[in-house]
């Protein structure tokens, strides 16, 4: 597996996609192994940039701080003049923007030393990496240990087949509309719940419940009727 690591002088642009510009003389040559060198070569000695672009792509800041992120995504060599080579890129919006210094768990498979060396971590190239991306990638999201602090979620998690989630505005004007859903979802067995009523109600080693479970009948029928 072969993948292309680029670092941004500029920045990792917030746009899913877009244009930017990779300096030449930091593009290919030095800056791709010896042993692929030729895989990426055309016949005539200039890069085979739509073999470049078949390649996943990791898009990185320079620097580590708390701003610098990285993303994964595709790219298309669109144009370039003798000073750079102009790219489309396209991130892949499935995998959420990744932390600099988050990625240094996985530096060896970016093949970037740590701790750094010289400017390693910030010198604007375009490389060409021997490695899997996505599986370096997958199990560092997958080591994240990002968990909600509000609430406690299971682990593998389990979905409720009966359970219906209401997104709405807070306002007391809304009431009728949430009960009158509410006692719609009850007569056909299912759980509604918003969560305002969800963390109002939550109750010290016993879970949550929604504040309308204790619906009078009389006044479920009148609702529904």
């Amino acid at each position: 597996m072969v993948f292309n690591r680029i670092m941004l002088g500029a920045g990792v642009p917030d746009a899913a996609e877009g244009g930017i510009d990779s300096p030449r003389d930091r593009t290919g040559g030095a800056y791709i192994p010896d042993h692929l060198r030729p895989t990426f070569t055309l016949p005539d000695g200039r890069l085979d940039f739509a073999a470049l672009g078949s390649l996943p792509t990791i898009f990185m800041n320079e620097g580590m701080g708390p701003a610098d992120v990285a993303r994964l995504g595709t790219l298309t060599v669109v144009g370039g003049d003798k000073l750079s080579v102009r790219l489309h890129y396209q991130f892949d919006l499935g995998i959420p923007p990744i932390s600099q210094a988050k990625l240094t768990e996985i530096a060896a498979e970016l093949a970037l030393p740590w701790p750094p060396k010289g400017f390693s971590w910030t010198h604007t190239s375009w490389r060409v990496v021997d490695g899997d991306l996505f599986r370096a990638v997958i199990r560092l999201i997958a080591n994240s240990g990002n968990t909600p602090s509000v609430f406690t979620v299971t682990s593998p998690p389990t979905i409720s087949p009966v359970q219906i989630s209401a997104m709405m505005p807070f306002e007391g004007s809304f009431t009728p509309v949430y009960e009158a859903t509410w006692a719609a979802a009850n007569l056909v067995g299912l759980q509604l719940n918003r969560a305002d009523n969800v963390l109002a109600t939550r109750r010290p080693g016993a879970g949550y419940r929604s504040s309308h479970r204790s619906l009078p009948d009389r006044r479920l029928r009148s609702i529904c009727a």
